[in-house]
């Protein structure tokens, strides 16, 4: 865990004002609160086991703690995940629901089902991938994805050019998960789609944000 806070007075610089290794499984960690808000920080990160950090949390709060407190990640601790996010695709609108299937704290299945609405056609898309949690219950967790599914285009009622297909969709890419106080965290995802079939493909890059849940 660390804490940090304005550095001359600039918002833009921060410094590190201090850094604390804790005991687990304590019922308590007053003592520990005290010397973290010793220095005023603006900001909290707490990097230990979960149930530990929310109680850690728990207790900064009620010292009257007003700054902001990232983390822990609860993907350590959890079996599924669900998260919705938005944001573009090959240029386009997208919208995406990723429920997930944590196989342990490095690895998950993941599935995908969305909509890409554009001004000529929508483009439904769905299957499933993996997920390789990089540094698994870091707060600022870095991530690598991969899927395999389909992709149906279907061309909107006064377009006479395109015709409704089913193609394949393969994505690869990573991104970010940042987890906020109580455990909200915030997905950040960049990939490479790929969509095509046996006469001709396309490929378009995905970047979005949502909110994941874990339990």
């Amino acid at each position: 865990m660390y804490y940090e806070k304005e550095a001359y007075g600039d918002p833009s610089v921060s410094e590190i004002t201090d850094d604390l290794v804790y005991e687990d499984k304590k019922p308590s960690y007053r003592s520990e609160v005290t010397r973290i808000l010793a220095t005023n920080p603006d900001l909290i990160m707490l990097e230990g086991y979960t149930p530990d950090s929310i109680v850690m949390a728990k207790e900064i709060y009620k010292a009257g703690y007003k700054g902001a407190i990232l983390g822990p990640s609860p993907v350590v601790s959890a079996n599924v995940g669900l998260s919705f996010s938005a944001g573009i695709l090959d240029k386009e609108g997208m919208y995406l629901l990723r429920p997930s299937w944590l196989i342990d704290p490095y690895w998950a299945v993941e599935g995908f089902a969305g909509l890409s609405p554009r001004s000529e056609k929508d483009v439904f898309l769905g299957g499933m991938g993996f997920v390789l949690r990089l540094v698994p219950g870091a707060v600022i967790g870095p991530y690598a994805g991969v899927g395999l599914g389909a992709a149906h285009i279907r061309p909107k009622a006064d377009n006479y050019v395109d015709k409704e297909e089913t193609l394949m969709a393969l994505s690869a890419g990573g991104g970010l998960e940042i987890t906020f106080k109580k455990q909200i965290t915030v997905r950040l995802d960049a990939r490479n789609w790929s969509l095509f079939n046996q006469n001709h493909a396309n490929n378009g890059q995905e970047y979005s944000g949502g909110l994941a849940i874990f339990f």
